[in-house]
């Protein structure tokens, strides 16, 4: 991985897809500040939300599915918070591995994010060509602003 850094921050104040591309945005204490999925409670599970603040998806994931499906996804397209780039497609990042994003913001991963059926509203094999690469899933360490062309650092791997 060289240089990993953000490409796109992407927000909802609704649930579903897409999110929309920001020019910043605010990482509170359960995710970005506006976003559907921040909060202290995860408002699909109905449960405290400390695992599913945050959620990134690799650029290149992103543009393989394009091509394959002959489709033009973009930032925000498949619900990802954080679009990324310089990771390769995510399936190696285990849970627990901590990320540095810009100068303060600090995540944790919490697993992978398993595709859901809404996807398919974009293109009917959508969900199943990105089983397995969907991205990761994280919750909040350190709070700050995050914005694209932020570097990420992998402070701690878990193997």
């Amino acid at each position: 991985m060289t240089n990993p850094k953000i490409v796109s921050v992407c927000l909802s104040k609704l649930n579903g897809i897409p999110k929309y591309p920001q020019k910043i945005v605010e990482v509170g204490k359960f995710g970005i500040n506006g976003d559907f999925h921040s909060g202290e409670t995860n408002k699909h599970a109905k449960k405290t939300n400390y695992d599913r603040q945050l959620s990134l998806v690799s650029q290149n994931v992103i543009d393989e599915l394009s091509e394959k499906l002959q489709i033009d996804l973009s930032a925000g397209d498949l619900g990802e918070n954080f679009l990324v780039e310089n990771m390769g497609d995510l399936t190696t990042i285990k849970a627990g591995t901590r990320l540095k994003i810009g100068k303060n913001v600090i995540i944790e991963i919490t697993k992978h994010n398993t595709p859901c059926v809404t996807l398919n509203k974009i293109h009917p094999l959508l969900m199943e060509s990105i089983l397995g690469r969907r991205g990761l899933l994280a919750k909040v360490e350190s709070i700050g602003k995050v914005k694209p062309g932020d570097s990420i650092e992998i402070l701690w791997r878990k193997i």
